[in-house]
């Protein structure tokens, strides 16, 4: 009970909001910094990151390291449509019904049950 008080109060939302925000500055001032750590917080110890070995360490590596522009078009769910379509052609395309930029601009009369 005493929990669901704290969540709901204005201290709790300040909180939450200014954590994100120093999250976010040691993403990206301190990206290395802040993937040890919280692979540290999570599995127990360090990431050798200069020699990986696992599977999760090597991913950590490919987010320090690795940049492709295909990333980005491959990540985004229209982009990746017109990639798709220039390399194996539309038939392996599902429909695309609409594209919304925000979610006010959703009618959900037209939408499809």
């Amino acid at each position: 009970m005493i929990k669901g008080i704290i969540k709901k109060s204005f201290l709790y939302y300040a909180y939450e909001r200014l954590r994100k925000k120093k999250q976010s500055f040691y993403v990206r001032h301190f990206p290395m910094a802040f993937i040890r750590n919280k692979y540290k917080k999570l599995f127990g110890v360090f990431p050798n990151l200069d020699k990986p070995v696992t599977f999760s360490e090597k991913i950590q590596w490919l987010k320090l390291n690795y940049r492709n522009s295909l990333m980005v078009q491959c990540a985004d769910k229209v982009l990746v449509r017109e990639y798709v379509k220039g390399k194996i052609g539309n038939r392996f395309l599902n429909d695309l019904l609409y594209v919304y930029n925000n979610v006010d601009e959703v009618e959900f009369s037209i939408l499809p049950d």
